[in-house]
C-alpha cells in the first residue's frame, strides 16, 4: 500500500495557503484509492513555530511530503504537485 503524509504549513489570513489546501484536497480526491493512503495535516505556523523551524520554513504556504520540504512561499503547479504525490505513494 502506498502512503504519503503531507504537512501544509500556513497562517491565518493567508489566501495562498487556502488555495494550496484546495489544491491538495483535489489531488487527494484524484489520487486516493483502496491501495493509497494520503494524510494531510494543516499546521498553523503561528501556533507551532518550532515545527516549521525543523524544516527551515520561513514563508507560507509550505508543503512537506513524507518529511521532506517540497515547496515554500508559493502555490505549486497542480500537475507537478500531483505527480510528486503519486511518486511518493509508490
Amino acid at each position: 500500500m502506498g502512503e504519503a503524509y503531507i504537512e501544509l504549513f500556513s497562517s491565518k489570513g493567508c489566501q495562498d495557503c487556502e488555495a494550496v489546501k484546495k489544491l491538495l484536497d483535489q489531488i487527494l480526491a484524484r489520487v486516493s484509492g483502496a491501495d493509497i493512503d494520503i494524510d494531510i495535516e494543516v499546521v498553523d505556523i503561528g501556533e507551532d513555530q518550532s515545527r516549521a523551524e525543523e524544516y527551515g520554513i520561513i514563508s507560507v504556504p509550505s508543503i512537506v511530503i513524507n518529511g521532506e520540504l517540497y515547496s515554500s512561499g508559493e502555490v505549486p503547479d497542480n500537475a507537478v504537485l500531483e505527480e510528486k504525490v503519486r511518486q511518493e505513494t509508490q
